[in-house]
């Protein structure tokens, strides 16, 4: 009969790995995201992996970017994010596929298997598996009680994301269609979805909505403002804004409202100033990934009277144009001082120089 113990992997650097290596270990077998809302639960893997380690207990981790690219860096820099944000001992393999005609065979065979049919009560860890069960459902209990009045649906909701450890819907952790279109497309989609529910006409935007990913964490935190409905208030202003005055007019009364900005909402208001340049110059996406930031056009026609000249020396040396129609603009990271947001606003600065003489891309 075949057992998990009869399959090879990929260690992080392409080697060949025997699980027969662990044939007398009882394995915890992970698919991890270092960009997912569970990403922290690698604290309590490695307390697990610390308490159990000794007892013949293994956790054996499998990056995969397969769920809203969640888990996009390489395996080296996947590795090296664990270590130095959990302190993470446990071995970490080769990023792997686990759904689809390419997926690992070990979790086809996982997925083969027999289901979930409880737990070994006698097992060392089952103590601890229970606990966390138990504490799931009494803070379940809890969020019943406390939200009790009209309209409080909204509210338990978002309490069980949190307990599900689905994230915070309006914080820095978003998951599933969210995580995979954005925030402002997924508000855009749920919109669409109820006119249609109400029989509504559904009326759709001609312009372009540019999609910013910097890899920052870039939202409206407690500290800030803790009030859900207000936050989404906010949220949705932002996603209308469609000029720079609109969006100074809105910076101020925040400030007016709510005081300076926290970093987190900094960061946000940023991002909309680029998002809102990006979309004056016919920009679809601003992507950040590794070292490189990759900008593509939806309508490179609105770049005809760009001033490449303009653009200082330092800075035209790290781009590049792919021959690409529309157009394509990589811009390298290496060596750049600053923040990713300092860069990116350098870059649009940059492309926003205008000239006389319509040379343009």
């Amino acid at each position: 009969m075949k057992t998990v113990y009869d399959f090879s992997v990929k260690d992080r650097k392409g080697a060949d790995v025997s699980l027969k290596e662990y044939a007398n270990e009882v394995l915890l077998i992970v698919n991890t995201a270092t960009k997912c809302g569970f990403t922290p639960q690698y604290e309590e893997l490695e307390k697990l992996y610390e308490d159990y380690h000794s007892k013949g207990f293994e956790v054996l981790d499998f990056p995969c970017n397969q769920f809203g690219q969640q888990a996009p860096g390489t395996d080296e820099s996947i590795h090296q994010f664990c270590k130095l944000n959990y302190n993470t001992a446990f071995p970490r393999f080769k990023k792997i596929k686990v759904n689809g005609e390419d997926a690992e065979p070990l979790y086809k065979f996982l997925k083969e298997q027999k289901g979930f049919a409880g737990w070994n009560k006698s097992h060392p860890i089952y103590p601890i598996l229970d606990k966390m069960l138990s504490e799931a459902a009494e803070k379940r209990l809890k969020a019943i009680e406390e939200f009790t009045e009209l309209g409080a649906g909204f509210k338990l909701a978002m309490r069980d994301l949190e307990i599900r450890g689905a994230g915070n819907l309006l914080g820095s952790q978003q998951h599933g269609n969210i995580a995979s279109v954005g925030f402002g497309m997924y508000v855009s989609m749920l919109e669409e979805a109820i006119a249609k529910a109400q029989n509504k006409e559904v009326e759709r935007e001609v312009s372009i909505d540019p999609a910013i990913d910097l890899e920052v964490d870039a939202f409206i935190d407690d500290a800030y403002i803790k009030d859900s409905a207000r936050k989404i208030s906010v949220y949705q202003r932002l996603l209308h804004i469609k000029s720079k005055e609109q969006l100074d007019d809105m910076t101020d009364e925040l400030i007016d409202r709510f005081g300076t900005p926290t970093d987190p909402v900094d960061r946000l208001l940023r991002i909309a100033q680029i998002k809102e340049q990006a979309r004056l110059l016919g920009i679809k996406s601003i992507v950040r990934r590794d070292q490189q930031l990759t900008i593509h056009w939806h309508d490179d026609s609105k770049m005809a009277d760009w001033d490449m000249g303009a653009v200082r020396e330092d800075l035209w040396k790290k781009m590049k144009f792919a021959d690409t129609k529309p157009a394509t603009l990589y811009v390298s990271l290496n060596g750049m001082k600053g923040s990713i947001l300092t860069i990116t606003e350098a870059v649009m600065k940059a492309l926003s120089q205008k000239s006389s003489s319509k040379e343009g891309l």
